[in-house]
């Protein structure tokens, strides 16, 4: 906070650095915590350089799935900030992927919480929502893996999740008719 106020930039990621190595000799999962959340705060502030350095460091002082979530979403956040849909989307993709972060309850405004995959989820769809190109490159990846996933006779648990990970698209249909024609026939 305080490179920002003296407009020095240039010194928030020395100060987020010297942070993390504090927090890490203490060994003190509530000082992480707090160190996590003061770079989480000004991530979305910062450019790519400086933002990819304070991604780093937040990812090295997580120790929880709680930690994980926020991490994710903020830096999904970021990235669609900085125009990189793509990498949001990976970001984000990542909650949905591990059952244990994505169900953490999660701020979703002032006066609500919810479970970290919704909020993923909600985030994803916006983000698709009137971007022709970014639902094709979905759609194309999600496919692929899904005809895989069938091919080498995935489990209907991995069907949902690809599911889950790639929802409102035509492979994410596919995943979730075949997950069903599997627990159908067991």
């Amino acid at each position: 906070e305080l490179s920002e106020r003296i407009g020095r930039r240039e010194l928030l990621v020395l100060a987020a650095r010297s942070a993390v190595e504090a927090s890490l000799r203490r060994e003190d999962a509530r000082w992480n915590e707090e160190v996590l959340d003061r770079i989480l705060e000004v991530l979305g502030r910062t450019g790519p350089d400086d933002g990819a350095v304070l991604v780093e460091l937040a990812g090295s002082v997580i120790a929880d799935p709680m930690g994980r979530a926020k991490l994710e979403l903020v830096r999904g956040d970021w990235l669609a900030g900085l125009g990189r849909r793509l990498e949001a989307t990976e970001a984000w993709m990542a909650i949905l992927d591990d059952e244990d972060v994505g169900s953490i309850p999660v701020p979703i405004d002032d006066e609500l919480e919810g479970a970290a995959s919704i909020a993923a989820l909600s985030r994803l769809q916006s983000l698709m929502e009137g971007d022709d190109e970014l639902k094709k490159e979905l759609e194309r990846r999600g496919g692929r893996l899904v005809e895989e996933a069938i091919r080498d006779r995935a489990s209907a648990d991995d069907l949902v999740k690809l599911a889950r990970r790639y929802g409102g698209t035509d492979a994410a249909l596919a995943a979730g008719a075949r997950a069903v024609e599997i627990l159908r026939d067991e």
